[in-house]
């Protein structure tokens, strides 16, 4: 049908300019994708490229996109994870946000996840992201699987905050 071929069209528009040279350009339609209450397979495999955009400002918002999408396949997860040890602070703490957003992570990436919340100042910075937000991000899960870890004697800094924000 007529309103098909248009939808068609208009989504091939977005995954050209998420091609353009112009990073501003970039964002923008990654930020505007973003305000769709769910794309379709394609675009998010587009925007899901992005993560590897040279701009943080680019990375940031692709992951904040993809964070609004009520499911994500798998292996974007993985990508959006795999953000976690991006070198910009804001993209990592967006990565965070959007893996605690998920209704159910991958058990190999709730593992890796909580993995790198074993570092202390990845811990620290997911600490930070939660006391920032509004309402619980991080899940009791990341927090349990945090604190089977620490050893008290030596991590008694990480393993008090583990104990005060999983109440």
């Amino acid at each position: 049908s007529e309103s098909v071929s248009n939808y068609q069209s208009i989504n091939k528009v977005y995954a050209a300019r998420l091609k353009d040279k112009d990073s501003y350009l970039r964002q923008e339609t990654v930020r505007t994708l973003g305000e769709q209450p769910s794309l379709p397979d394609d675009l998010i495999r587009a925007v899901a490229a992005q993560l590897e955009d040279e701009n943080s400002s680019v990375r940031d918002i692709t992951v904040e996109t993809l964070g609004k999408q009520l499911t994500l396949p798998s292996d974007i997860l993985k990508a959006v994870a795999a953000r976690l040890v991006d070198e910009d602070e804001v993209v990592r703490a967006s990565v965070i946000r959007t893996l605690c957003k998920q209704s159910e992570l991958p058990d190999d990436i709730f593992k890796t996840f909580a993995k790198w919340l074993e570092d202390k100042d990845n811990f620290a910075q997911a600490v930070s992201v939660e006391e920032r937000s509004a309402h619980p991000v991080l899940p009791i899960e990341i927090f349990e699987a945090v604190a089977a870890r620490i050893d008290a004697k030596e991590d008694f800094v990480q393993a008090t905050a583990v104990e005060a924000l999983a109440k």
